[in-house]
Parts: structure tokens; C-alpha cells; sequence
């Protein structure tokens, strides 16, 4: 009985896990696209996120895309101000979670996937922040360019067709595990359990059991 409670538990933190995850991928190939200029996020109803996916995986519009805001200094800047703020956020949930999620093998291939987007992001920022450091660049932000195994490879890798690839890997990436990671996590609890237990809550009845 005892193993069966701590598994129902363990669902709930789980899915948490790969909600958090999930938000930290989507932002990331929402806010690139932002970036791009093809297409706006308006909300995040189903609708909205699933014709802004789509946009997402034209591999075509996305690369002639990126070809054009590569061509543009402050665009440049811009993005890799953006790459450092999402590849931060990403690390941090990672870091946050890894250790509770590192032992459960069913969600290892997704949270190594995730580890991946984090270091693809990182190395974007890092590349750019060494190679084309910007003007407000601070001593802080200069010297953590300068130690980041990225900037090893920043003379050789740092070149447009490097960076094109590059952004068009994580934005295929993150859409990939958005769509992945929700899907795990309503398989492991249904959005139709938390319907029944609010609604069990606000009638002080019965909860309905965690999905094992």
C-alpha cells in the first residue's frame, strides 16, 4: 500500500517536472520566432500554439528567416541577448529537477533531450558574447563568455553558417519537446483527474485516486 501512495505521489511530481520543462522549451522556440519576425504568439490557447508550431516546422521559412536576421548587426545583438536569457532559464529548471528526475527512466530520454536544448542554447549565447560582444557588455558578462567551453571552438564554429544551423536545430528542438513532453505528461496524469479533484475539493468530497 505504501509503494503505491509514494508511486501516485511521485506521478503528480513527475508530470510537474515536465510542465516545467515543457514551458522552458516552449518559450524558447516561441521567443526565437518573436525574434525571426515571422509570426506572433497571441495567447497560448490550443489553437493559437498549434498554428504558431506549424509555423515552427516550415524548415524553409524558418531558414531564409534566420538567413535574414543574421544579415543585420542589431538583430544579431538581439539574439543573443535572447539565446542567454532562455539558455539561463533552461539550465535553471534543469538544474532545479535533474537530481528528482535522473533515476526515472522512463522520463530519462526527454530530460536528456531537454539537457540538449540547454546546451545548444548556452552555446549560441556564448559563441556570439565572445565573438560579438556587445557595447553594455559588463565585466561579469565578459568573463563568463570568456570561461565557457563554447568560446574554445568560438573562432572555428562562430561563422553564419554555424549560427544558422544552430538556431534552426534548437527551434526543431524545443517544438519537438513541447510537443513530447506534454504528451508524457498527461499520460502519467489526464487533465480529467484534476477536473475531478477540484471539483472534489470545492464540494468536500472524495478525491479521486492519483493514476498509478
Amino acid at each position: 500500500m505504501l509503494d503505491r501512495r509514494n508511486r501516485r505521489r511521485w506521478n503528480l511530481l513527475a508530470q510537474n517536472v515536465l510542465f516545467a520543462l515543457l514551458q522552458s522549451a516552449r518559450a524558447t522556440w516561441t521567443g526565437l520566432l518573436e525574434e525571426l519576425q515571422v509570426t506572433e504568439v497571441e495567447s497560448g490557447d490550443p489553437a493559437s500554439l498549434l498554428a504558431v508550431a506549424n509555423v515552427a516546422r516550415d524548415s524553409e521559412r524558418i531558414s531564409a528567416a534566420v538567413s535574414r536576421l543574421l544579415a543585420e548587426q542589431d538583430r544579431r545583438d538581439r539574439l543573443q541577448r535572447v539565446c542567454v536569457g532562455l539558455g539561463e532559464h533552461a539550465s535553471d529548471v534543469i538544474a532545479k529537477w535533474a537530481p528528482v528526475m535522473v533515476g526515472a527512466r522512463p522520463y530519462a530520454e526527454v530530460l536528456d533531450r531537454h539537457v540538449e536544448l540547454a546546451g545548444r542554447l548556452e552555446w549560441l549565447g556564448s559563441v556570439l558574447a565572445h565573438n560579438e560582444p556587445p557595447d553594455d557588455q559588463s565585466r561579469s558578462e565578459r568573463n563568463l563568455a570568456r570561461s565557457s567551453v563554447a568560446t574554445e571552438h568560438a573562432a572555428q564554429l562562430g561563422n553564419d553558417e554555424w549560427l544558422h544551423d544552430q538556431i534552426v536545430a534548437v527551434i526543431t528542438l524545443a517544438v519537438e519537446l513541447d510537443d513530447d513532453s506534454r504528451e508524457l505528461a498527461y499520460s502519467i496524469v489526464p487533465l480529467s483527474w484534476w477536473t475531478e479533484r477540484t471539483a472534489g475539493l470545492a464540494g468536500n468530497e472524495s478525491p479521486p485516486p492519483v493514476p498509478r
